[in-house]
């Protein structure tokens, strides 16, 4: 290894700094938010920011791909969909990387 990019002290506070906003954000909602987990990257940033929202939320997952090894194909492909239905619920879409877009873009085509 040659630096510490981030200490797990500066982790914490970037996932507990994410909960309250996302608490703050969605305390008003009538309806369940759903956090949605784009698989698998997303995982353990969920896991972390979770301990920090104070409200009810559904936690769900979707799996999507656009790599073929490491390289970006241009399309998507929906490996897993989503177990909840979204209809009339905030979605909170919790994402590991953007770095094309691509996978972005077909989400929110998907979900609106």
């Amino acid at each position: 290894m040659h630096e510490i990019v981030m200490t797990s002290e500066e982790i914490e506070a970037c996932y507990q700094k994410v909960g309250k906003e996302i608490t703050e954000a969605l305390k008003n909602e009538t309806k369940r938010p759903i956090l949605l987990c784009v698989m698998k990257g997303a995982m353990t940033f969920l896991i972390g920011m979770m301990k920090y929202v104070e409200l009810p939320v559904i936690v769900d997952y979707i799996h999507i791909s656009s790599y073929e090894g490491t390289s970006t194909t241009g399309k998507v492909n929906l490996l897993k969909d989503m177990s909840f239905d979204p209809e009339g619920r905030t979605i909170v879409i919790v994402e590991d990387v953007v770095d094309t877009g691509i996978s972005m873009q077909y989400l929110k085509q998907y979900l609106w």
